[in-house]
């Protein structure tokens, strides 16, 4: 399988880090969406509230 990174993927995980603290993204969103790589085998992806709306600090 190939990645493409796309420039609004690139920009999409920079605005990520400036919302969240790199404690948050290291500890929280990174793990969440490595899980992505054996979707839909993990049971987190059986909780309805998973993946819902994020709310901006701002």
């Amino acid at each position: 399988m190939d990645i493409v990174i796309t420039d609004w993927a690139l920009q999409s995980y920079l605005d990520l880090l400036n919302d969240f603290t790199e404690a948050e993204y290291r500890e929280i969103l990174r793990p969440n969406a490595e899980l992505l790589m054996i979707y839909p085998d993990h049971p987190k992806f059986g909780i309805g509230k998973f993946w819902g709306p994020c709310k901006s600090k701002s």
